[in-house]
């Protein structure tokens, strides 16, 4: 609390007191700029003001899991952090994992550490979750680790028969052939489509385009998302960036869409503004991946519907 006190009079304006000082001789003004928090009264006799500050709320307490999406390879190590802040102060934060994927000291700490087995998990990605509990607070945050096995000829080895996600896997012929010959396969809400894609031997620097298309002479507009990786069931969410061993590249949409490649002798893929741009090496393996869901991944089929998805290949341009 603020007390002050004066001869003469005191005005109040919002966010701003005013206070007029009497001098023997002449009058003076002070102006003190308050919070527009902090409210003001005066005494009957106008001799006093006093001020008081509204009681403030706290900042919310939040948690953040890294990395939130990421590949690794076989036999390597990595280490998930949750990083939180505005706990409560002065608590030891509890943190749990769960699953089994953590080492047992990481147990109680904000830290994870996952060791990649030596063969492809038989459900990849890996599932990680993990709760920070205060004694006031109970935030949980989840994340997912997909394995890859970096000599598997540029792919990421044998296809699960479900993904991290619940989904089961619907396999489409493998390809390779650059004639635009079409593959297909039928998936409904619960399931994902893979589509094996091996980089065929072209120039240097050549295009291929790979498009997604629908039967019904292309009426069949139900909503997918659509996927590039070298990893089966590497399905991450749409995010910019350069180098990337994977990424969405349908959001939503139907009918017809065109994915363009570049064969450099790279194995990653960027996204950017203009699209998103896989860079193939010939003969590697990589994997094209569509489930039936919307922009904002809410299924898009209704009942126990089964959508056609549709894949080929041609040289671009």
């Amino acid at each position: 609390m603020i007390q002050f006190k004066t001869l003469l009079r005191v005005g109040v304006a919002v966010g701003v007191a005013t206070f007029g000082f009497s001098a023997q001789a002449a009058n003076s003004n002070i102006t003190i700029t308050l919070p527009s928090s902090v409210t003001c009264t005066t005494s009957g006799d106008g001799t006093s003001i006093v001020c008081s500050a509204a009681g403030g709320t706290s900042p919310s307490a939040s948690c953040s899991l890294s990395p939130s999406t990421t590949s690794m390879a076989l036999g390597t190590s990595i280490t998930l952090t949750m990083t939180c802040s505005n706990m409560v102060a002065g608590v030891t934060v509890m943190y749990t994992w769960g699953g089994t994927a953590c080492s047992s000291h990481d147990q109680g700490s904000n830290t994870c550490t996952y060791n990649a087995p030596s063969t492809i998990p038989g459900t990849n990605p890996v599932a990680f979750s993990v709760t920070a509990n205060d004694g006031t607070n109970n935030i949980s945050k989840g994340s997912s680790i997909t394995v890859f096995d970096p000599n598997a000829g540029g792919g990421g080895g044998s296809i699960p028969t479900a993904c991290g996600d619940g989904t089961t896997t619907k396999v489409g012929a493998a390809f390779s052939a650059l004639d635009g010959s079409p593959d297909s396969v039928f998936i409904g809400n619960n399931q994902t489509a893979i589509f094996p894609f091996v980089v065929p031997d072209v120039a240097s620097g050549a295009q291929i385009k790979i498009t997604h298309l629908q039967t019904n002479d292309n009426t069949n507009i139900t909503p997918r998302t659509g996927y590039i990786s070298q990893t089966p069931c590497d399905m991450p969410p749409w995010v910019a960036g350069s180098g990337q061993k994977s990424a969405q590249w349908m959001t939503g949409v139907g009918g017809v869409q065109t994915l363009t490649a570049i064969v450099d002798g790279g194995n990653t893929v960027d996204v950017g503004g203009r699209g998103v741009t896989p860079h193939m090496r010939v003969g590697d393996t990589w994997y094209l991946m569509f489930q039936n869901r919307t922009s904002s991944n809410k299924a898009s089929c209704t009942g126990n519907c089964q959508g056609d998805v549709t894949v080929k290949a041609q040289p671009g341009s």
